[in-house]
């Protein structure tokens, strides 16, 4: 098997673990394993380990933590404590048909003030993300940003460290969703130029610096990244090692430090393992890239150990993940390595 690496389990780029599959998150916990698809090539299947001494951290993404407070307890009790960050999306778009499903705003922020008390603020960062503009039957521009974001910082800032932000993204999948939203609700989404973009990111930087906070950048680069630091935004990495590494209780011990091959060019995270599936996010955000809304979203059975549904795999493959859960199952806790992705031809 080989000397065993301890990574850093990301829950989840893909889908919002904390809102809509906590009691999935939690089975696999007290398991100690899951077994993970890869999203683009589905016949590499790999078992991961959630046993506390083979994880570094977990990072979690949200746009809701309510319901997984109630288990955060249980969760440091099964080792995890002081391990935990979160990245809680907290935008000023609920109001309009960019996020129709979330709950009210006013009840993130109690649940997003409730889980700094309990982790500390130190373990959470508040994404503002994605920047975009709008016309049509609502105006989001400038001095829209501006209000709704000084507003929103002065309940948040108390609760977290930092302020990530990045510029919305024309993935195809988003531009099926914006033409909808044109045809059906007479609302067009832009993209801010550089001359706008400069002016928002001064604002959030001016504006997080009046609350002790600083604004860090997420996966931008080029011109865009250019115009972002020229305006005070640092240059960021939302899985951040150095940063994870000071807060952790036991001294980091990660061997794989290096900027995560997975992820785009532009993204400076240190490695991590991802655990979610993409379209099973139910807040079904607008601009989503993780979300094909022509497709119905696939609901993940919290007693299955995949990190996807198995509905589209064949026997065989299936046959093959079986005997990958049951070789995981098999190795002492203490001399289990990650096994090598396994592909299956």
């Amino acid at each position: 098997m080989g000397v065993y690496k301890p990574v850093i389990i990301s829950a989840s780029r893909r889908t919002d673990i904390p809102a809509f599959y906590w009691e999935w998150f939690m089975h696999r916990v007290r398991e100690k394993y899951v077994v993970a698809v890869n999203p683009l090539f589905r016949n590499q299947v790999f078992p991961l380990s959630l046993d506390p001494r083979d994880v570094e951290a977990i990072v979690f993404w949200t746009k809701n933590p309510a319901p997984c407070l109630d288990g955060l307890p249980q969760l440091e009790e099964a080792g995890f404590r002081g391990r935990l960050f979160f990245q809680v999306t907290v935008n000023p778009y609920t109001q309009t048909p960019l996020e129709e499903n979330l709950p009210s705003l006013a009840e993130r922020i109690e649940a997003l003030a409730t889980l700094a008390r309990h982790i500390g603020r130190e373990h959470i960062f508040f994404r503002y993300d994605p920047l975009l503009l709008a016309r049509g039957s609502q105006c989001i521009d400038a001095a829209y940003h501006k209000e709704q974001f000084g507003f929103l910082l002065r309940k948040i800032a108390p609760f977290v460290s930092r302020v990530i932000t990045s510029v919305v993204d024309t993935y195809r999948k988003s531009q099926v969703n914006f033409r909808r939203l044109l045809t059906e609700h007479n609302l067009e989404v832009l993209i801010p130029d550089s001359t706008v973009l400069g002016t928002l990111a001064q604002i959030l930087v001016e504006e997080a610096a009046a609350q002790g906070l600083q604004v860090y950048s997420c996966a931008e680069g080029g011109k865009t990244l250019q115009v972002l630091n020229q305006a005070g935004v640092i240059t960021g990495s939302c899985i951040d090692l150095a940063y994870i590494g000071g807060y952790l209780p036991t001294p980091v011990i990660l061997k794989d430090k290096q900027k995560d091959p997975a992820q785009r060019p532009a993204c400076g995270c240190t490695k991590s393992r991802d655990i979610g599936a993409y379209n099973t996010c139910l807040a079904r955000c607008k601009y989503c890239y993780a979300t094909d809304f022509r497709l119905t979203p696939r609901l993940i059975d919290p007693r299955v150990d995949l990190s996807l549904d198995v509905i589209n795999l064949d026997d065989s493959l299936r046959r093959r993940i079986e005997k990958l859960r049951d070789e995981q199952r098999e190795i002492p806790a203490n001399k289990r390595a990650i096994l090598k992705t396994c592909v299956y031809k």
